[in-house]
Order: C-alpha cells, then structure tokens, then sequence
C-alpha cells in the first residue's frame, strides 16, 4: 500500500494529515497487514521546509501511529 498525502491538492512534504482520510484505511485493511511503503512526491508548490531524512522520519513516525506497526 502506497502511503502518500495531499494538502488543498498539493502533494505534502512529508506523509501525514491531508487530503486523504487514511485512518478510515487503516482500519479497513487492519487484518490484511498489506505492506506499507511511504512514498514523497514533490512537485512546484510543494513546500520544502525540512530535509528529506526528516520528512521520512516523520512519514515513518505517522504509519506507525496510524497503522499500529
């Protein structure tokens, strides 16, 4: 499962809070335990405010939370 966020339609610096409702996901595959990848996807409007290392560590922080892993 391919783990990625907007905000306003903006791919997000890092996976987290957005467009998209994933803990609602979470819950609907809780018992399937597919693989969770965490993919950034940065474009024009994307703010950049961190370095990629941190926004990974924090993507990677907000699965396990959401997820349970």
């Amino acid at each position: 499962l391919h783990l990625r966020n907007s905000s306003n339609g903006v791919w997000n610096e890092s996976f987290g809070d957005g467009d998209i409702d994933y803990s609602q996901i979470a819950r609907a595959v809780e018992k399937h335990r597919p693989l969770l990848v965490v993919e950034l996807a940065y474009e024009k409007d994307t703010a950049i405010t961190r370095p990629l290392v941190e926004n990974l560590r924090l993507g990677r922080e907000y699965t396990k939370k959401l997820f349970g892993v």
